[in-house]
């Protein structure tokens, strides 16, 4: 017994010096924000009682078609750049989801596609685009709120009419837990993600 105290004692002790959580590389990481899908103004009256639980708040444009039957989330270049540098692209395998490390390329001429399963050059809104289809990437750590994201050159995207849909992502004070706020969010799809905080 005295051992697993010892134990306990000085893992506690290398985590507060280390600045880091070893406990969190044990079970897993921690949710330290949100991200809410709906209108921009359902989401800043939702967002305001928590605010103050807030280190950072962003609200990102984006549009939802179909194609296929299925839900694709579009947005341009610029919000998919600002996307991944908080680490939300995430990509499916095994079960589990890491960063990518890096966005393909997009241009005029092609578009690129995350989904479960491959499509090839999808019809939207009764026009075929040409994209390539860069794998089982998410937004979060699992697929939420929409089947496959498209990312377009601004110009293209500007072409599309869909739904427009607003994207709040929010990141969490370091004392302030965010499951603890998933209920405030009534008229809207919340769901936990992982940030990464230095590329905030």
């Amino acid at each position: 017994m005295k051992k697993w105290i010892i134990l306990l004692v000085g893992l506690c002790s290398f985590t507060a010096l280390a600045g880091c959580s070893l406990i969190d590389k044990i079970i897993g990481e921690r949710a330290n924000g949100i991200i809410v899908y709906g209108n921009e103004e359902a989401i800043k009256a939702e967002v305001s009682p928590v605010k103050n639980d807030l280190k950072s708040f962003h609200l990102y444009e984006t549009k939802i078609t179909e194609s296929n039957a299925e839900k694709i989330m579009i947005m341009d270049k610029t919000t998919a750049d600002a996307l991944f540098a908080k680490g939300l692209f995430r990509e499916i395998k095994d079960e589990k989801s890491t960063p990518i490390h890096s966005l393909p390329t997009v241009t005029k001429e092609q578009s690129v596609l995350f989904a479960k399963d491959e499509i090839s050059n999808p019809e939207i809104e009764g026009k075929s685009y040409a994209t390539k289809y860069e794998g089982n990437i998410v937004i979060g750590s699992s697929r939420h709120h929409v089947d496959s994201f498209m990312i377009m050159d601004h110009e293209v995207y500007q072409s599309i009419k869909g739904e427009n849909t607003t994207l709040g992502v929010l990141l969490f004070k370091k004392a302030s837990k965010p499951e603890t706020s998933m209920t405030s969010f009534k008229e809207l799809s919340p769901q936990l993600i992982t940030i990464i905080e230095n590329k905030e």
